[in-house]
This record gives C-alpha cells, sequence and structure tokens, in this order.
C-alpha cells in the first residue's frame, strides 16, 4: 500500500507515462497526490516525562508544557490537529478536587490548587493524552516532582532534657586569649564570625563540616569538630533532609571533648536548611558555662570549664535553654521561627573525693 506520511512515506510521486504504436513513441509526467488518512496515533517524545515544580505554589503555576507529534497531514481535515487531556489525575485530599490541569491546545500542565506540600507528598504520576481528529490517542507518564522550600520549622526531638554528670571532667581545649594567634583553620576569635572550615571561639560560632572528600555519604555522619569551634552558638549548613537517628554512638563519643554534656538531637523534613543553634543568653542558671557545637544530628553541649561537685555554683546544677533555627546564621531577633528546649545538668560526685578525706 502507498503511504503519504514521514518517515517512510512520500505524499507525491510522478509517473512518466509512455505511449508507443511501434513506431512512434509519445510520453507524459502525471504526479499523483496521494490524499491523507488518518492512520497515525500522536507520539509523545518521551514515555516518561519528568516535570518539577516549587511547593506552596499558586493555582495556574505551569509546571511543564509536553506537547506530541502526528504524522498525518496537518492540512487534511482534523486527521493532526491535537488535543490534550489528563486520563490520570490526583484529587486533592482536603478539596475534593483535581490538583493539575491541561491547557487542550497547547499541552501546558498548570497546578490547579493551593498549596502543594512536599512533605506530605514529594511527587505525583500523571497519564496525559494527546488524541487527535480522527480520535487516535497517544499517552505518556508524567511525574511532578514538587521541590522543597524551606518551611517547616525544625524541632528538638526530646521535650526535655535531663542530663547526670560526673565530676571532674579535665578541659581538652583551651580557650583562645585575645593577644594568641587565629588558628590554622580559618577559626577566628570574635563576637560574631562564620567559617566554611572552621568556627570561632566566641559567644557566637558556625561551621559547616566537609564531607566532599568521601565518595560516597553514609547514612549516618558524625562529625567532630575542631576544638576553637566550641561556643554558646553554632551552625551548620545542610542541602538534605536529617531525620532523627538517635543519639551518637558511644565511638563517635570517644572523640569528642571530655566535657560533653549530650547532644540534642534536630529532626527537619526540609532539604534545605541551614541550622543555627545556640544557648539563650540569661535562660537560667549556669547558661554561661555552657557551650555549643553543631554536628549533622544535631547539637552537642560542653561545659566550658570542668564540673565540680565542691563548687557551689556547679553543685546547683544548670538550667538553661537551646535553640534552633533553620534560618541560617542571621540575628537571633531576626529568625522568624525558632524551636527550643530545656536541658537540666546535675552534677554526680566523685566518690573518690570522700573516700580520700
Amino acid at each position: 500500500p502507498l503511504d503519504r506520511d514521514a518517515p517512510t512515506g512520500q505524499a507525491r510521486w510522478r509517473l512518466t507515462v509512455t505511449a508507443t504504436d511501434g513506431q512512434y513513441t509519445a510520453s507524459t509526467d502525471v504526479l499523483v497526490n496521494l490524499k491523507d488518512v488518518n492512520d497515525n496515533a500522536p507520539v509523545f517524545p518521551h514515555d516518561v516525562i519528568d516535570a518539577h515544580v516549587l511547593e506552596n505554589s499558586m493555582p495556574g503555576t505551569t509546571v511543564a508544557v509536553v506537547t506530541a507529534h502526528d504524522a498525518d497531514d496537518p492540512h487534511e481535515g482534523d486527521n493532526a490537529r491535537l488535543s490534550y487531556s489528563l486520563l490520570k489525575n490526583v484529587i486533592d485530599e482536603r478539596s475534593r478536587l483535581p490538583m493539575f490541569t491541561v491547557d487542550r491546545q497547547t499541552g501546558a500542565l498548570r497546578t490547579a490548587v493551593c498549596c502543594l506540600d512536599r512533605e506530605h507528598t514529594s511527587s505525583y504520576g500523571l497519564v496525559l493524552a494527546a488524541t487527535d481528529g480522527g480520535g487516535l490517542q497517544g499517552t505518556c507518564t508524567v511525574t511532578v516532582n514538587i521541590d522543597d522550600v524551606n518551611d517547616v520549622p525544625p524541632s528538638f526531638v526530646r521535650s526535655h532534657v535531663d542530663v547526670l554528670v560526673p565530676e571532674h571532667r579535665q578541659p581538652s581545649f583551651q580557650r583562645s586569649s585575645s593577644q594568641g594567634a587565629s588558628p590554622s583553620n580559618g577559626a577566628s576569635s570574635s563576637n560574631g564570625a562564620s567559617s566554611s572550615n572552621g568556627a570561632s571561639s566566641s559567644n557566637e560560632a558556625s561551621s559547616s563540616p566537609d564531607v566532599s572528600s568521601s565518595d560516597e555519604v553514609p547514612s549516618s555522619i558524625e562529625v567532630t569538630l575542631p576544638k576553637e569551634a566550641l561556643s554558646s552558638s553554632a551552625v551548620l549548613s545542610s542541602n538534605r533532609e536529617f531525620p532523627s537517628r538517635g543519639l551518637p554512638s558511644s565511638k563517635s563519643r570517644s572523640n569528642v571533648s571530655e566535657n560533653f554534656i549530650s547532644t540534642l538531637v534536630v529532626t527537619d523534613p526540609d532539604t534545605s536548611n541551614v541550622f543555627a543553634y545556640r544557648v539563650v543568653p540569661g535562660s537560667g542558671h549556669g547558661w554561661q558555662l555552657v557551650e555549643v557545637a553543631a554536628n549533622t544530628a544535631g547539637a552537642d553541649l560542653f561545659s566550658r570549664v570542668p564540673l565540680d561537685f565542691e563548687n557551689p555554683q556547679h553543685r546547683a546544677g544548670l538550667n538553661f535553654r537551646v535553640q534552633v533555627t533553620d534560618q541560617g546564621d542571621m540575628p537571633w531577633s531576626s529568625h522568624p521561627r525558632a524551636s527550643e528546649r530545656s536541658v537540666t545538668v546535675t552534677v554526680q560526685a566523685d566518690t573518690r573525693d570522700s573516700l580520700s578525706l
């Protein structure tokens, strides 16, 4: 059968007709135009198409423009005139309305409800159809990926932290003096410094652990910060989720300061967080004796000095609050959202002291 459609067909044929009577010959060219028949269904460029849209986007936001091709003659009736529809949509649980629409003429896929929540559902599967004027149809699957917006505040896993700390722990680091040299890793001694490779020895410090040297990022990472990274506040940058993983293992704890008090584990379902921590100034008895360092699971708390049961201030215990935000290293009064937890530290007497008396 003759086929007029691409890629193998031909819409016009030129024939040469020759007549002869045995002595004389006559020839003429005949042009044959094939009339189109609707025998081609629309075809999408890919069977599965990935699309992206930010969560919390307003209704009518364009997700993608997906078009199909029909090999039939566009000038022959409606054989190649396409209309688009969604064979499979997603119904919003709250409004019971379809969550996406498609422009019948252009194939533009748009959101239909507000607001898509990545923390609830991170992607949706749709089936898009293109139908030509003769009723032939082609389909493809569109995966709509919801991209993260940092819209969920972080939270501490434990509502309150009670810690029993043995006395007479020895300090494992020296506080840098105003006359001392700056640490070689880029740390500084100031009231508000930050560094991608180090942190400051001050009332405010920040740090971003570097794990790029590893070929594969493990599912759980424990980071031992430089000694200078201990301070009343700390920052940790992250572009992925940090769900609750529990407290660090005893193996990882052996690498941190002997003045280690506890780890406050933080969870945040967002993927683009810049966590900042601090001990809230004036939040309770002994708050000024505590420093905080960021790790991938949350905040490590340390005492600035060895805790001594014979010291009345230490024996009375420490009571303070720790705050976390995912908005980064900015003035705490400007943070739109921050979570906090109360911490109580009880210093336990060393029985060897009483035995030696």
